[in-house]
Parts: C-alpha cells; sequence; structure tokens
C-alpha cells in the first residue's frame, strides 16, 4: 500500500501501471532479502516451499481479479485498506 502510495505521488496515473512497477521493485527488494537469508543459512526450506507455492498461487489469483476490476474501485479499496490499517495500528501502539 505504502509504495503504491508513493509511485502515485511521484506522477504515476494509472493504477495498473503502478502496480506493475510496484511488483517489479518488490521482487527486487525480496531477491536481496532472500540472497541475505540464504547465504546466512537462515532458512528453513520445507517452510519456503510451502510458503513459496502459496504465495505464488495467491499472486497469480490476485492479479487475474485486478485485471477484472475497475481502477477506480481498485483505488478506493486501497485507500480504506491502508486507512483501516493505519488507524487499528496506531491504536494498538499508541493505546497499548
Amino acid at each position: 500500500i505504502l509504495m503504491l502510495a508513493a509511485l502515485a505521488i511521484q506522477g504515476f496515473e494509472d493504477l495498473h501501471e503502478i502496480n506493475a512497477l510496484k511488483n517489479w521493485l518488490s521482487a527486487v527488494i525480496y531477491s536481496v532479502a532472500v540472497a541475505t537469508f540464504v547465504i546466512a543459512n537462515a532458512v528453513s526450506w520445507p517452510h519456503t516451499l510451502v510458503m513459496l507455492a502459496t504465495a505464488t498461487t495467491g499472486g497469480y489469483v490476485g492479479a487475474s481479479l485486478a485485471r477484472h476490476v475497475p481502477s477506480k474501485w481498485l483505488r478506493v479499496a486501497i485507500i480504506g485498506i491502508g486507512t483501516a490499517l493505519s488507524a487499528y495500528y496506531f491504536v494498538e501502539t499508541a493505546g497499548g
């Protein structure tokens, strides 16, 4: 959500273009993290394989669904979820 907002602030207007760029940036960032953990021998491979399979499936399903949702609805959902999560974490952190 934060990366989508940051890219939108940079002047990108097409939500699908922003999402594609976010996915590419995320892949680069996560690849560096994966390399770091593999080099440090800090990976539980059985858990990793389960996560890999489910994340890949979820990514394809999510992308397929996102293509059929109008950009305006998707933008409203992203803003709504981001606002709700921000409020939740603020209350959890500030209120205890």
